[in-house]
């Protein structure tokens, strides 16, 4: 079953690509790039209250999945320098 939905990504990739830059792209303002550095903008908040982490221990690798899967994203349409949004730098996701 892998075989085959590899062979249907690689022939399809293109408009996977398409979609993510275009479609998905433009659901919000700012695109994608916008909503991963609000994600980051977000775990920044979080991580300052020490107490939040500590209580809700699954969180930093939600937030570290997360941001893996909007970069990944965000890169595969090579959007972050067309975009033309501030994207700042991936944190470390650790509950520490």
């Amino acid at each position: 079953m892998e075989l085959i939905q590899d062979v249907a990504l690689s022939e399809n990739y293109q408009g996977i690509r398409d979609v993510i830059s275009h479609d998905l792209n433009s659901w919000a303002p700012g695109g994608l790039v916008k909503r991963l550095d609000e994600h980051r903008e977000l775990w920044e908040l979080l991580k300052t209250e020490a107490d939040f982490c500590s209580t809700h221990w699954w969180v930093p690798r939600w937030f570290a999945d997360t941001d893996a899967f909007l970069s990944r994203l965000v890169a595969e349409a090579d959007l972050e320098k067309s975009s033309g949004t501030f994207l700042r730098p991936r944190p470390e996701y650790d509950k520490d």
